[in-house]
């Protein structure tokens, strides 16, 4: 009884070092992603955080916060990374980065970010079409 006692202890314990050890490793991953934000690299930000996210979710309980913060972010990258598309005039691109904005804004509660996107894919699609009819005549 003692000897299995003794295991389930060093067990407990040996699963909250590795938790820790995750949860740092999750936390130098945001990092990285937020650097590369504050650097002005939001198309290099953009997939880290997704990586980020999908990291803290599977943490659980444990990547919450870490998850949520991703979760305010991401909409509004996409929105950022979808207008430098749209003025390289590249508008299939950014439109379908709206796309994106518009189903992760919703899903993680972002509305406003989500409308913006609504109304930024209305004009893109617009003047994608106007440009495809430009060069055409």
């Amino acid at each position: 009884m003692k000897k299995l006692f003794i295991s389930l202890c060093i067990a407990v314990c040996a699963m909250g070092v590795a938790n820790a050890q995750d949860l740092e490793k999750l936390t130098e991953m945001y990092n990285a992603a937020a650097t590369a934000l504050t650097a002005g690299n939001k198309a290099e930000a953009l997939p880290q955080f997704e990586q980020v996210l999908a990291a803290a979710t599977a943490l659980g309980e444990t990547g919450n916060d870490i998850a949520n913060n991703c979760k305010n972010v991401i909409p509004q990258l996409y929105v950022s990374v979808a207008k430098a598309l749209a003025n390289n005039k590249e508008l299939d691109k950014a439109i379908e980065m709206l796309q994106k904005a518009i189903t992760t804004g919703k899903e993680y509660n972002d509305q406003l970010t989500a409308e913006e996107a609504e109304g930024l894919v209305g004009t893109g699609s617009y003047l994608n079409s106007l440009t495809k009819v430009l060069c055409l005549s």
